[in-house]
């Protein structure tokens, strides 16, 4: 057996076993410690029991979600009902409590019947007339009642919106915002663990030190949720309130409101004209980026591929995503999410490989380049092919003219005498050298020219396939794709 008490020092409602009282226990909000009393007394001051620690910025969902709820309700009276329901129909239609079945009356002139003539006898007795029979009225048809169609379940949550604006900061008075049900309770969900729920007021506590600052008061009369701010509260206080909801529980069901509304946007459109396409999630005032994530919606008219994707396309700060296309070619966009500043982003490229393995972004700017480099290496393998029977004869001619540069004799005759002569000796270098780099020049030709030949297919079938993938490119420019920006907040998503 438990039972309840508040903290001396915070005021925060705790639940403590029997076997503690009497006993020191520490309050794990405020990390005080005190003693429990020996007896259990009636607690003078109204407790809020907060679902949540003082160390947990991230408050925890229902264990059992209202339609859920709703729908074991709705089952355990059909259970209850059903054999009431159908035995009065056995009974009623066919079995013991059946009433006799009676003929409709069918308006129409009845006819009296007539009496048998009788032959006259010869004697002429007096004939008896035959008093014409009085036909019976009429019973009337009574219909059966038909049995009460069942009592629809109530919903507590029928008039409770998904989400509503705070009031502005400079008013002080009460302003309504929502109805609430009867006997609700009412909960702060928070990624904020400075920002607090006690009793009817939302506190500011950013330092342990120093005490809780009251930023706003929350009050409900007339099935009606009122809040009304204090004076001047702190801005990053109104900011993390403001990225916050509150948790309705009526019924053991609840539910959640969001204190912002959501902000609707145009779709995503490809533009392929552009390398990097950027979407920002411009929100005023901005939520915290570690708790922003990027869904895709829909993706139009984009074949995907599911096979090498995910079922749901949600990224967290920092993760990435391929969305495949189902292509001969290797296409894909890819979505990766980055902080810009304050604000978290969703930057969107487009890439594909060719058959050689090479990797490039699809773009139009790219796209024009890459297809004049292979069309250009297209045309020197075709132009290779044509000339290499003549670069390997050049390059044979070559060889035998620097052979017979090198026989060249480079003396004189000088009185009967041979002797060297320096004018050709320098012609003759210069010639052996000149040929060498000719040759040098011819081979290296020689070797760009086999190379592209034996590359010549490769070539021709990278050059088909960027036509295909640029007659893709063309069907998916423009096409529109659904996204949204949520906030996770506990388990629940605000948009």
């Amino acid at each position: 057996m438990s039972f309840e008490l508040a903290c001396p020092h915070c005021k925060r409602g705790l639940r403590v076993l029997n076997e503690s009282s009497g006993r020191q226990i520490r309050c794990p909000a405020c990390k005080q410690i005190f003693t429990t009393p020996d007896a259990v007394e009636e607690l003078s001051v109204p407790l809020v029991v907060d679902r949540f620690s003082a160390t947990d910025h991230v408050r925890k969902r229902s264990k059992v979600p209202w339609p859920a709820m709703l729908m074991k309700i709705c089952l355990q009276l059909a259970v209850i009902a059903g054999p009431f329901f159908l035995g009065y129909v056995l009974l009623t239609r066919g079995g013991l409590l059946a009433p006799k079945p009676q003929q409709r009356v069918e308006k129409r002139v009845a006819v009296r019947e007539q009496p048998p003539v009788k032959q006259e006898s010869r004697s002429k007795t007096p004939r008896r007339e035959t008093p014409t029979p009085t036909p019976t009225p009429a019973q009337p048809f009574v219909r059966e009642p038909e049995p009460p169609p069942p009592k629809k379940a109530i919903n507590p949550f029928s008039e409770l919106p998904d989400f509503v604006d705070l009031p502005d900061v400079s008013l002080s008075t009460p302003s309504a915002m929502f109805s609430v049900p009867e006997h609700a309770s009412i909960e702060l969900v928070t990624n904020d663990p400075a920002l607090t729920l006690v009793d009817s007021s939302i506190l500011w506590q950013t330092d342990d030190d120093a005490a809780p600052e009251a930023i706003a008061q929350l009050e409900v009369g007339n099935e009606s949720l009122k809040l009304s701010w204090s004076e001047s509260p702190p801005e990053d206080a109104v900011t993390a309130l403001t990225n916050s909801l509150l948790e309705i529980t009526a019924s053991e069901s609840s539910r959640a409101v969001a204190l912002r509304a959501p902000i609707s946007v145009e779709p995503l459109r490809f533009d392929l004209t552009d390398t990097v396409q950027r979407i920002a999630c411009n929100l005023e005032p901005p939520p915290p980026i570690e708790f922003v994530r990027f869904e895709l919606l829909s993706f139009g008219r984009l074949p995907i591929d599911r096979t090498k994707g995910a079922e749901t396309y949600v990224l967290a700060p920092r993760e990435e995503a391929l969305l495949w296309y189902s292509t001969q070619d290797p296409i894909a966009t890819k979505f990766v999410m980055l902080k810009r500043g304050k604000t978290a982003a969703i930057d969107v490229t487009h890439g594909f490989a060719l058959p050689s393995g090479d990797e490039e972004i699809l773009s139009v700017a790219r796209g024009k380049k890459l297809r004049r480099e292979i069309e250009r290496l297209a045309n020197a393998a075709e132009n290779a092919a044509n000339s290499i029977v003549q670069l390997k004869s050049y390059l044979s001619q070559l060889t035998s003219q620097l052979a017979q540069i090198r026989r060249t004799e480079t003396t004189s005759i000088l009185n009967g005498v041979k002797v060297p002569d320096s004018v050709k000796v320098a012609q003759k270098a210069m010639a052996i050298t000149r040929t060498e780099n000719e040759i040098a020049a011819t081979r290296r030709n020689v070797v760009v020219a086999e190379g592209l030949i034996a590359d010549r297919s490769r070539i021709e079938e990278e050059l088909t396939a960027l036509n295909r993938i640029a007659e893709f490119a063309n069907t998916i420019d423009s096409t529109a794709v659904s996204y949204r920006f949520f906030l996770q907040v506990g388990d629940h998503e605000v948009d």
